[in-house]
């Protein structure tokens, strides 16, 4: 599986995306002189896809590592894009923004993979108008 962001393609291994559910605009309010409440709900707004990874590339020292990291992270700058997973099943997300990378085990060294860590890739999918 390839994960791919605004036109970018990410180096490394990935586990398929966990999606949250949609966030809703709600309001609950009390109207004089009856009982209960009402609750207002609106349409969706937003969601939250993670994306548990191994970034590798035969990174020749930790350093080279990190600047690609870097390079990762600067995506967060980027505004909405499409992201992409390509593989067995493939499917885009439109209107995505990359939040954050998760660092979770790493940088480790490797003969086979080189250089690498283990994290997670962090977006978040706006509501398409």
């Amino acid at each position: 599986m390839g994960i791919t962001f605004n036109g970018v393609d990410v180096a490394g291994t990935f586990e398929s995306p966990l999606i949250s559910p949609w966030a809703r605009q709600k309001q609950r309010t009390e109207v004089f002189g009856l009982f209960g409440e009402t609750e207002l709900i609106g349409r969706r707004t937003i969601r939250t896809i993670v994306i548990p990874c191994w970034i590798h590339n035969g990174f020749i020292s930790a350093a080279d590592l990190q600047t690609y990291l870097e390079t990762i992270e600067d995506l967060a700058d980027e505004r909405e894009a499409t992201l992409a997973e390509t593989g067995a099943m493939s499917r885009s997300f439109p209107f995505c923004k990359f939040e954050r990378w998760e660092h979770e085990l790493g940088p480790l060294p490797s003969t086979s993979l080189g250089w690498f860590i283990s994290g997670r890739l962090v977006f978040e999918q706006l509501e398409p108008p």
